[in-house]
């Protein structure tokens, strides 16, 4: 082996170590190729609109899921990682994950949500404002996996409960109506062509309830996008999108 190749570090051999590597990968998420034209990427969620996504009537945004970069990690065979999910707005967490992925033994991993005003059509003075409410509504959970002996260990923190008045803050235009409710106590009018439901079901109590609030808002023959943890996940699966059909 030449001197040049001896140098080389694969990341698969970082991930194999169980010994402190001061090693952490740290992965700012804006949720498409913002530098570049705002590209739609395989972090753009679904339904958003980007320069290279559908946004029309019939298909109003990105078709396909936002992929999972943490979580398959966990699964990744290695003996001992951690891995953590960050939101500037709440830098306590942030400097204390940091603190604690640098500290334990093998390599570290976080994905911080990262605003991006231009592309997503904002004020400046707006970020940190959306950010917050990012993390507090569930949609940018913060959670943290700890692998040791092979074995990952979760924990999430489950983000504020919101009252209408905060939501009422969030930019003009952000939502047609807003609802704060129970959603197992919830019932709709049978109105809605698509509900999204993301990091939600695994805090309800009453699964049952929740899916008969969704199925009630939802017009004969309407989509449910329903976003749940799956600790099957593996490496390169993170858009695979399972259907189903359920009778309520």
């Amino acid at each position: 082996m030449s001197k040049p190749e001896r140098n080389i570090i694969k990341m698969e051999e970082l991930l194999e170590r169980d010994q402190k590597t001061n090693v952490m990968f740290l992965n700012y998420d804006n949720e498409a190729f913002m530098n570049t034209g705002i590209q739609e990427s395989g972090s753009t969620p679904p339904f958003a609109a980007t320069t290279t996504g559908p946004a029309g009537e019939k298909i109003p945004g990105k078709v396909g899921i936002k992929q999972d970069l943490v979580t398959p990690f966990g699964f990744f065979g290695s003996n001992s990682l951690f891995l953590a999910t960050a939101n500037p707005a709440y830098p306590n967490d942030f400097i204390g994950k940091v603190i604690e992925g640098l500290k334990t033994n093998g390599s570290s991993f976080i994905q911080a949500y990262a605003d991006c005003m231009r592309g997503w059509r904002h004020a400046g003075s707006e970020t940190i404002k959306i950010s917050k409410l990012a993390t507090d509504c569930g949609y940018w959970p913060l959670y943290t996996i700890r692998v040791r002996d092979g074995i990952p260990k979760f924990s999430y923190y489950r983000g504020l409960d919101i009252d209408k008045e905060e939501l009422i803050q969030a930019p003009e235009g952000s939502y047609d109506e807003i609802i704060c409710t129970d959603i197992t106590k919830y019932r709709g009018n049978l109105e809605a062509d698509i509900v999204i439901c993301q990091a939600l079901l695994e805090h309800v109590k009453g699964v049952e309830n929740a899916f008969m609030a969704i199925s009630s808002i939802l017009k004969p023959g309407g989509l449910a996008l329903i976003f749940v943890p799956f600790i099957g996940v593996t490496i390169g699966r993170g858009k695979t999108l399972i259907t189903i059909h359920v009778d309520i």
